[in-house]
């Protein structure tokens, strides 16, 4: 994990933030007690999961799961696995999207890109 002192605020809620650094193009997810970093097309790729999801419905199909929170998604790679309620899921989606308007704004209104869409 690197430490980012060049970091831009994107948005911000009463559960966590966005930022984007400026020095190595990374954005950060602080959520809870989670920090995620992601690469823009890892960042658009999350968000577009969330878009899609129907938290009420996997949280119902989940109601046997011993866990207090039905959300559970697994990180790509990893043996982690985070755990939400529907009304968290439904904050970091807004939160995510939040984020996304505030990064092509201030790219197109710099008219120059934050991030590399290579």
């Amino acid at each position: 994990m690197h430490l980012h002192p060049h970091s831009i605020e994107l948005s911000s809620c009463f559960l966590g933030s966005v930022f984007y650094c400026l020095g190595c193009e990374m954005i950060q997810i602080e959520f809870g007690n989670l920090l995620i970093e992601l690469k823009y097309e890892e960042f658009v790729k999350f968000l577009f999961f969330l878009q899609q999801s129907n938290f009420k419905k996997v949280e119902a199909e989940n109601q046997n799961l011993p866990y207090n929170r039905k959300l559970v998604w697994q990180f790509t790679q990893s043996s982690i696995k985070a755990v939400f309620h529907q009304r968290e899921a439904e904050g970091l989606l807004g939160l995510l999207s939040a984020a996304e308007s505030a990064l092509l704004r201030r790219s197109f209104s710099n008219n120059n890109h934050l991030f590399s869409m290579n």
